[in-house]
Order: structure tokens, then C-alpha cells, then sequence
């Protein structure tokens, strides 16, 4: 399966969630994973973007519904890169 590079920015709403709620990281993990995905590793980072994941999707289709699906649930913004 292809590997996708996943940036995210929280807004001040998810923050607030990440602030009250640590573990809402890991339960963002867990959902991407239902979906049939497998975070291989996850970076918190300073600057511009506040997380960096590695992804294995099985295509392009199935990361964007990812992508879109935690978007429309949490306060945040990403940007993906296939890294093949």
C-alpha cells in the first residue's frame, strides 16, 4: 500500500479539544484505522502545521475520505503528499 504524508493544523476549537481531552490524539489515530488505514508514525511539530502523519492507504480515494471525514469532525485543516 502507498504511504501519504498527512499535515495538520488544529484551529482554536481543536486545540481547546486537545487541551481538555489528550487523548482525543490517540481516538484520531484509532478512527483513521477504522477506516482501513494504518498510521505508521505521528509527529507533533512547532511552527506553521501541529501534527505530521505517515499514512498507509491503500489509494489516493481512501486517504482524501479520511481526510475529509476528520475535517468534518474536528476543528482542523490538512495537507497530504503521496510519498511514492
Amino acid at each position: 500500500m502507498p504511504f501519504y504524508a498527512m499535515l495538520t493544523t488544529l484551529g482554536p476549537d481543536g486545540w481547546a479539544t486537545v487541551r481538555e481531552h489528550p487523548e482525543r490524539i490517540e481516538a484520531v489515530r484509532h478512527e483513521v484505522e477504522q477506516m482501513g488505514l494504518r498510521v505508521v508514525v505521528q509527529y507533533a511539530l512547532m511552527g506553521q502545521w501541529d501534527f505530521l502523519n505517515i499514512i498507509e492507504a491503500p489509494d489516493e480515494r481512501a486517504m482524501a475520505n479520511a481526510a475529509v471525514a476528520l475535517a468534518a469532525k474536528d476543528d482542523a485543516e490538512f495537507l497530504l503528499f503521496d510519498l511514492a
